[in-house]
């Protein structure tokens, strides 16, 4: 079901959606280039689902950030999260709904100063230029987990800071950049020892084993170019959930079966969880 006509977004991909906490009344949609590069959708009517719940509303650009690949809603605060493509930086917006002027265009890297009514505020830069990226914020909110897509292909993790709510700089979690001896491939081990080939996407599960934990979450992700689903657990142990089953001998493919020792994907992208 097309939500939105293509005059909207021209040529642009869309990378990422996500809901505004209050209700879910606003859609956030990233694109992977173009400015505007984040918009904003609102609900037709409190409350409404189904397909058209966001049919045919008029997008409003939201953001000039030189390309988003992956952004995140705070789930205390409300505050968006996103990184920009063109300059490796993450930035803060405030939340949405608490704000109603911001229903003026943040210019984040100072591009298309007649935009510029209000600023984002950068938090820090992950170095690299010209980087897919994805931004997941775990359920409680007291970190974020951001997914190298390119690159080095590994996990980061930044600490959130209630009092300024903002997150610190990322530090390497899962994997760790090429110049310190990580980059890609697929090893099942624990923090920066583990290795991924484009994660993709995050899909956060309590596990009640950890019950009365600081952290009551294991991280399912897509590692496409593994052609597997696999898993985090919160003390950043790594192991494969589903996929590259022995079925065939290769580690992609369609099959069904036992998660591990049957089942076969083909480059997963998206995960969920009810």
């Amino acid at each position: 079901h097309t939500l939105f006509t293509a005059q909207y977004f021209g040529q642009s991909r869309i990378r990422d959606v996500k809901f505004t906490r209050d209700e879910h009344k606003h859609m956030l949609v990233a694109m992977d280039s173009g400015n505007p590069s984040v918009y904003l959708v609102e609900r037709k009517a409190p409350g409404m689902t189904g397909k058209d719940a966001f049919a045919n509303q008029t997008p409003i650009g939201l953001s000039y950030t030189s390309g988003c690949n992956g952004m995140d809603v705070h789930p205390k605060t409300g505050s968006m999260f996103l990184n920009s493509f063109g300059d490796g930086a993450f930035w803060k917006f405030p939340n949405y709904e608490l704000n109603p002027e911001m229903t003026s265009i943040y210019d984040c890297i100072g591009y298309n100063a007649d935009h510029n009514y209000h600023k984002a505020q950068r938090m820090f830069a992950h170095g690299e230029r010209n980087l897919e990226m994805r931004v997941e914020i775990h359920p409680d909110g007291n970190y974020m987990l951001i997914l190298q897509i390119n690159g080095s292909s590994y996990i980061g993790k930044s600490m959130y800071n209630a009092m300024t709510d903002t997150f610190g700089m990322m530090s390497a979690y899962i994997g760790m950049h090429s110049t310190a001896g990580g980059g890609r491939g697929y090893v099942d081990d624990v923090g920066t020892k583990a290795k991924t080939d484009s994660p993709r996407q995050i899909a956060w599960v309590r596990n009640p084993e950890y019950a009365g934990n600081t952290d009551e979450y294991d991280a399912y992700f897509t590692d496409c170019y593994n052609h597997c689903i696999r898993k985090i657990t919160p003390a950043g142990v790594v192991s494969t959930f589903a996929g590259r089953g022995s079925g065939t001998g290769n580690p992609w493919g369609y099959a069904d079966g036992l998660a591990r020792g049957e089942a076969l994907f083909s480059w997963p992208r998206g995960i969920t969880y009810s």
